[in-house]
């Protein structure tokens, strides 16, 4: 696999997994919050990979989400807009010559919402 197919792969995997941002909205300050719905974005000058290390890290990642404040469903629950800015790194395994996954991933701690 080439360079830019591994990156592909990485960053399509981190666009659809919800455990990865679940994990940073439930990590903020002032703490757990339900995503409602997410997004990422970065330059490639920003996402490193090292493939004879089968590890990955970015920097300046634009995380933006829909989260859920109060109840999660109902009329009792608000919903806000959010956006920061991520680094983070990880691990990758080849599970053939064609496919990769994401084994370990650490994203920026410590995020504080300032939402309220």
């Amino acid at each position: 696999m080439k360079l830019e197919e591994i990156r592909s792969q990485l960053l399509t995997q981190l666009q659809i997994n919800l455990n990865y941002w679940d994990d940073v909205i439930n990590n903020t300050n002032p703490g757990n919050y339900g995503v409602e719905d997410w997004d990422i974005s970065i330059s490639p000058n920003n996402f490193y990979v090292d493939i004879p290390n089968k590890t990955f890290s970015f920097k300046d990642m634009s995380f933006t989400a829909k989260v859920l404040l109060g109840a999660s469903h109902g009329d009792s629950s608000i919903e806000q807009d959010f956006s920061t800015r991520l680094y983070g790194k990880g691990t990758f395994d080849f599970i053939s010559n064609k496919e990769i996954k994401i084994e370990n991933i650490e994203i920026s701690p410590n995020v504080n919402l300032n939402i309220y």
